[in-house]
């Protein structure tokens, strides 16, 4: 188990997390990690992290000082400079963010669906009071995507996008195809590796891609994609025997 003090270095740039779930958890992690490296070149102070549950047991004890349950701790706190939001979902993360871009805070987000459905809106909020809104984690984080496409491609005049842009269902799949395992046996495996969430809806069902695709679309094409013109289709429906009859039929 670790934990951190509450009290922010002075020279240190003071990092509110808002969640501490599986991502929140491994972010706090890194800050801690990075704090008490001695070749860390910015000085980083986890200083606030706000959960639904402050009593719930978690992979990292950061002590009461640290985890709360309200968010204010994090927005109207003068020791956070970052803000990190990783609970995802459009609300109540949308209002989190742009009240956090009010404050004068730079905030860095993995949320590719408020991303997706008001992302325009909280880019105009950072211009509005001189911060950034760093989403390169949203979509294609380990590739990167979001920056190439933002600044090194802008002139560029992209044509097509294909990708694999949901681990989740690319692991399934390929199970699948690869073994001939079923969706429900591989679901649970995945599940089980920390692939997937308890709740696989947002993957299996394609609502993870989907917004994915809309943020990709508005960086590439400089135009909105709203997810009603964007066609979904989950892999609920997909069965092993589905792979054996497209190798027979030479389309695998």
């Amino acid at each position: 188990m670790m934990g951190v003090s509450g009290q922010a270095n002075v020279s240190a740039v003071g990092v509110g997390l808002l969640g501490l779930g599986v991502v929140g958890s491994a972010v706090a992690k890194a800050l801690l990690s990075r704090d008490q490296s001695k070749e860390r070149k910015i000085p980083l102070a986890l200083v606030s992290a706000v959960v639904r549950d402050p009593n719930k047991l978690r992979s990292i004890d950061l002590g009461q000082s640290i985890v709360t349950d309200d968010p204010q701790a994090v927005i109207d706190n003068n020791s956070v400079s970052i803000v990190v939001e990783l609970m995802g979902g459009e609300n109540p993360a949308f209002d989190y963010i742009s009240s956090s871009l009010k404050a004068g805070k730079h905030v860095v987000t993995a949320n590719k669906e408020v991303m997706c459905k008001r992302g325009n809106e909280l880019l105009r909020i950072a211009a509005d009071n001189n911060v950034e809104l760093k989403y390169e984690a949203s979509v294609g984080g380990g590739i990167p995507i979001i920056g190439p496409l933002t600044n090194d491609l802008v002139a560029n005049r992209i044509q097509s996008i294909r990708a694999i842009i949901n681990g989740t269902t690319n692991f399934i799949l390929t199970k699948m195809a690869y073994e001939g395992a079923d969706f429900d046996d591989v679901l649970a495996e995945a599940q089980s590796l920390g692939y997937a969430e308890a709740d696989p809806t947002a993957d299996v069902d394609g609502f993870d891609a989907m917004y994915k695709l809309s943020v990709l679309a508005r960086l590439a094409y400089h135009t909105e994609m709203p997810v009603e013109g964007i066609h979904r289709e989950g892999i609920r429906d997909i069965h092993s025997k589905d792979f054996r009859y497209a190798g027979e039929l030479g389309f695998t």
